[in-house]
C-alpha cells in the first residue's frame, strides 16, 4: 500500500481532514481529491498531526479515538438542537462553512462542559489539576472521572434499592460505560426528586411555576435548571442539605462574575451562521468586536474582577491587544478560539514533551 494512501485513510479515521469522510465512508478518491485542494499550510499541519499521532502509545491513541467518537456524537446532537430557522440558514451554506459553524457550536459546548467539570471538582482535585503540568492534565482528569464513576456506581446501588430495581437490571446498568451510565443515573435521580417533592413539598429554591415547567423535562435539562436554581439560591441549611460525604467547592460571587464573562464570550449559533460567509480575517475581526463589547459590559458591573483603572485601560484597547490584556488581568478566563495564541502542535498533549525538555510555565486549568 502506498504511504500516501495509508496517510489519507488515517486522516479519515482521525477526522484530521474532514469528519464527514469518516461518517460517510467516502471512497479514497474523494479523500485524495480533498487533499489536493488543501493549501500547503493546511497540508503541513495535517502531516505534523500524523507524525504526532504515530509518536503516541497505543493507550494514548485509544483515548484520542474515544474522545473523537464522543465529539462526533456531540456534533450531531448540537446540530439537531439548533433552532429550526438557524438550521435552515445553516443548510444554505456550503459544506465547508457548515462544518466551521458546527465546530464553533461544539467548541462552545465542550468548554461549557469543561467548566462544569471544574465546578464539580472538590477542592483537592481542583488543586491537583491546577498544579499539574499541561501534559499531565488529561491524566488527572481521567483519574477524576474514574473516581466519579466509582461514586456513580455507589449511588446506583442506593437508587436501585429506593426504586426496587431487580438484580439483573442493576447488573446491566453496572456493565454500561460511564457515558452510558450517567444518563440512566440522572433519570433515576430525577424520579427520586419528583417522588420526594410529591411527598414532602418543594424545596425553597424552586417555585411551583418553575416546577410545573421542569418536572417533565428530559433528565439532563431538568438537572441543568435544578442545579442552577440551587446555586443561585445559595447554601441550604444543614437540616435540608445534609452532611455531604465529599466536600464540594463553594462558589463565590467572583465565580459568578467569571461565569458571566465566559458567557459573554460565547457567540450564539445564529451569529456564527451570519459570520460564516465572511473571509477568515474579517470574521475574526467581527468576532473580536462583538465579544469585546459584551465583555466590557460585564466588567463594568464587576469591580471585584477589574478596578476602575484596569477597566479604563481595557476600554482603550481592541483586537488582539484587548484580549491579551484581558488574559493578563484575568488569567482564569478562557479566551475565544479565534483570539488565542495557538501553542505549537501537540504542546500539552500526551506523548508530546515541551520544547527543550523544560517544564512549561503554570497555566490556568485546561478545560
Amino acid at each position: 500500500m502506498k504511504p500516501a494512501t495509508t496517510f489519507l485513510r488515517l486522516l479519515a479515521l482521525c477526522a484530521c481532514a474532514a469528519p464527514s469522510l469518516a461518517q460517510q465512508r467516502a471512497p479514497i478518491d474523494r479523500a485524495r481529491e480533498r487533499w489536493e485542494q488543501l493549501s500547503p499550510d493546511r497540508r503541513q499541519e495535517l502531516l505534523e498531526r500524523f507524525e504526532h499521532w504515530r509518536s503516541l502509545s497505543e493507550d494514548e491513541r485509544a483515548r484520542l479515538r474515544e474522545r473523537y467518537h464522543q465529539i462526533e456524537t456531540l456534533r450531531e446532537r448540537c446540530r439537531n438542537s439548533l433552532p429550526e430557522p438557524v438550521r435552515r440558514d445553516l443548510d444554505q451554506l456550503e459544506p465547508e462553512k457548515q462544518r466551521e459553524v458546527i465546530h464553533g457550536v461544539v467548541a462552545g459546548e465542550v468548554e461549557e462542559r469543561g467548566r462544569a467539570i471544574l465546578d464539580m471538582m472538590p477542592p483537592h482535585w481542583r488543586e491537583r489539576l491546577e498544579r499539574a503540568p499541561q501534559a499531565e492534565r488529561p491524566r488527572v482528569i481521567e483519574a477524576f472521572k474514574k473516581e466519579m464513576h466509582e461514586r456513580a456506581l455507589e449511588r446506583l446501588e442506593r437508587l436501585a434499592r429506593d426504586h426496587g430495581l431487580r438484580a439483573d437490571e442493576v447488573a446491566r446498568l453496572r456493565e454500561l460505560s460511564p457515558s452510558e451510565l450517567m444518563p440512566r443515573l440522572l433519570e433515576l435521580e430525577q424520579r427520586r426528586i419528583v417522588r420526594d417533592v410529591e411527598q414532602r413539598g418543594l424545596p425553597p429554591f424552586v417555585t411551583p411555576e418553575l416546577w410545573a415547567q421542569w418536572k417533565s423535562l428530559p433528565a439532563p435539562r431538568f438537572f441543568e435548571r435544578w442545579n442552577e436554581a440551587k446555586r443561585r439560591f445559595g447554601p441550604l441549611p444543614p437540616s435540608e442539605a445534609g452532611a455531604p460525604k465529599h466536600p464540594e467547592r463553594v462558589r463565590t460571587a467572583r465565580d459568578e462574575r467569571l461565569r458571566q464573562v465566559h458567557d459573554a464570550m460565547r457567540l450564539d449559533p445564529s451569529a456564527m451562521v451570519e459570520m460564516a460567509k465572511l473571509a477568515p480575517e474579517e470574521r475574526r475581526e467581527q468576532i473580536g468586536k462583538r465579544v469585546r463589547e459584551r465583555v466590557l459590559e460585564v466588567l463594568a458591573r464587576a469591580p471585584d474582577l477589574v478596578d476602575a483603572k484596569q477597566l479604563a485601560a481595557l476600554q482603550k484597547l481592541d483586537g488582539r491587544e484587548f484580549f491579551d490584556a484581558l488574559h493578563r488581568a484575568l488569567p482564569e478566563v478562557q479566551l475565544p478560539g479565534p483570539m488565542r495564541n495557538k501553542p505549537p502542535l501537540g504542546e500539552g498533549l500526551p506523548g508530546k514533551p515541551p520544547a527543550g525538555g523544560q517544564r512549561p510555565p503554570a497555566r490556568p486549568p485546561h478545560r
